[in-house]
């Protein structure tokens, strides 16, 4: 009668699938390949002749052992779940296949109370592999290997994101690309950097660089005061040691006895 009462409980209580990915040693594993809609996995004890019916990601398919049951027990006295999928837990192989890979599943609450662990052995060649029991070991603990390439990695861990970056402290930068390189935005017509997004409707500079600096002008190459002067970004500096040149702007007394400009970009 207590066992009517306990499979009429599990009727009422049905579980749906459960979610069939782990991560472990830095390795991604999923399982829901092995998920079967349509039949319960088998698995057999010849000597005391009992059959188990295994599915995996969901309860079992037959209902032998009631809705919930993930690993159903037959024999010749009836049947008996040996855990519930809503209990599935899992841990790190205990039967380690090809590089070390695979992992465990875990089910209690069977009836008695029972459990059942199916340990998963990574085996490309397997296919989908069904399970083999091997072992009750303690006392109504039951055991399967299941080798299959499923139990193999599915893909490498992803890395954690990169911490994100500080601050940009735009307002220090006093040139484009230094603005640029460090996320900001640089005011061509002014000269001065600010923390995006910035307003195109901003009265003291209508054209925002955030991307890409416009090239520097080749100032060197031009020989003549007047030439020099009449480009933007260039300036004709009287040389302290009295060498006259084309400098790329913005220049200082340092370098310049005097500088002519005719761009009001400079």
């Amino acid at each position: 009668m207590m066992y009517r009462a306990a499979l009429l409980i599990g009727f009422l209580a049905s579980v749906s699938a459960y979610d069939c990915t782990y991560q472990w040693n830095g390795v991604n594993y999923d399982a829901s390949p092995l998920q079967n809609s349509a039949v319960d996995y088998h698995a057999r004890e010849e000597e005391k002749r009992w059959d188990f019916f295994i599915n995996v990601c969901q309860p079992g398919v037959t209902q032998l052992c009631g809705p919930n049951c993930a690993v159903c027990e037959q024999w010749s006295g009836g049947v008996v779940c040996l855990g519930n999928a809503s209990t599935a837990s899992f841990q790190p192989p205990a039967i380690p296949g090809a590089n070390g890979q695979g992992f465990t599943i875990q089910f209690t609450d069977g009836i008695g109370p029972r459990s059942a662990a199916i340990d998963f052995t990574c085996d490309p060649d397997a296919g989908v592999g069904s399970p083999v029991f091997y072992a009750e070991n303690p006392s109504l603990h039951f055991k399967f290997q299941w080798k299959s390439k499923y139990a193999c990695a599915a893909s490498p861990a992803p890395p954690p994101p990169p911490p994100p970056p500080p601050p940009a402290d735009c307002y220090s930068n006093n040139d484009c690309g230094s603005c640029t390189g460090s996320g900001c935005y640089w005011c061509l017509e002014s000269e001065y950097c600010v923390p995006g997004p910035v307003d195109s409707s901003d009265s003291k500079c209508s054209c925002w660089v955030g991307k890409r600096c416009p090239a520097p002008p080749a100032c060197a190459s031009m020989s003549t005061c007047g030439t020099c002067a009449a480009v933007a970004g260039c300036v004709w500096c009287l040389g302290t040691n009295g060498v006259e040149s084309c400098l790329t702007g913005p220049v200082n007394s340092t370098v310049c006895a005097d500088a002519i400009t005719l761009s009001p970009y400079w």
